[in-house]
């Protein structure tokens, strides 16, 4: 696991979207979606209900 990638994902979990996490941490959302996968894949768990209104947490991201 990159811990670079927790960064992301604890902004992502507060801002509740890429674009406002990757804002927020001066760079793009296909950065910050990148790094969100990146994760979920070394944890082998979807971190994020995605939805028409935003990102949020699954059990597991709460867990996280």
């Amino acid at each position: 696991m990159d811990w670079d990638d927790l960064r992301y994902f604890l902004k992502v979990a507060e801002t509740g979207g890429l674009s406002p996490a990757g804002r927020f941490l001066c760079v793009n959302a296909s950065t910050v979606g990148r790094h969100i996968e990146s994760l979920e894949e070394a944890l082998g768990r979807r971190l994020f209900v995605r939805t028409q209104h935003g990102y949020g947490l699954t059990e597991a991201g709460e867990r996280l």
